[in-house]
């Protein structure tokens, strides 16, 4: 009889406390393991010049001022900085991570879930994961190089001014 009370409260505890070691689900580890809240943060610090840009044309038709003079720029600053703290606050209530969890939910079988991680935790897919940064950052940076290259390029110049021309024509001119 002790020896039966002893494998079931053995039971339990070993029950009790795979339960709290592995609490999360099976994609809550997949997001865990795959970074997905350091994409998210990146993606997020990405948007940085997009919400710049913003403010200096409110700035501009503000204040008419061309070029911005130093308050003009010192409330460019602010008003980036308020956009993206905001878009940060509204990010952690929406609770991104859980709705990235539903995404792989989505997309991945259980079984292939169970691939992943089992790949993600080998030497080869630590291996993998410990360099995406720096890959997807060399990849970044490869990008922005062949588009200032494109840039520069004659005939993407004459294209562009080409295209741009005829869709504004569709446009009135200022009287």
């Amino acid at each position: 009889m002790q020896k039966k009370l002893l494998h079931v409260g053995l039971f339990a505890l070993a029950t009790t406390l795979s339960t709290h070691i592995y609490a999360n689900s099976p994609t809550q580890e997949l997001i865990s393991l795959t970074n997905a809240s350091h994409t998210l943060d990146n993606t997020i610090n990405s948007m940085v010049p997009i919400y710049k840009q913003r403010a200096t044309q409110m700035v501009k038709q503000r204040t008419g001022h061309n070029p911005l003079t130093a308050k003009d720029l010192q409330v460019v600053d602010q008003l980036t900085q308020s956009m993206f703290n905001t878009s940060q606050d509204y990010l952690k209530r929406m609770n991104m991570l859980q709705s990235i969890e539903g995404v792989y939910a989505t997309y991945y079988t259980d079984q292939e879930i169970q691939a992943y991680l089992k790949f993600l935790k080998s030497p080869e897919g630590r291996s993998i994961m410990s360099k995406n940064t720096q890959v997807n950052a060399a990849v970044e940076q490869q990008v922005a190089i062949s588009i200032t290259n494109l840039a520069k390029s004659v005939s993407f110049q004459q294209k562009i001014a080409q295209d741009s021309q005829s869709i504004l024509a569709q446009l009135p001119t200022k009287k």
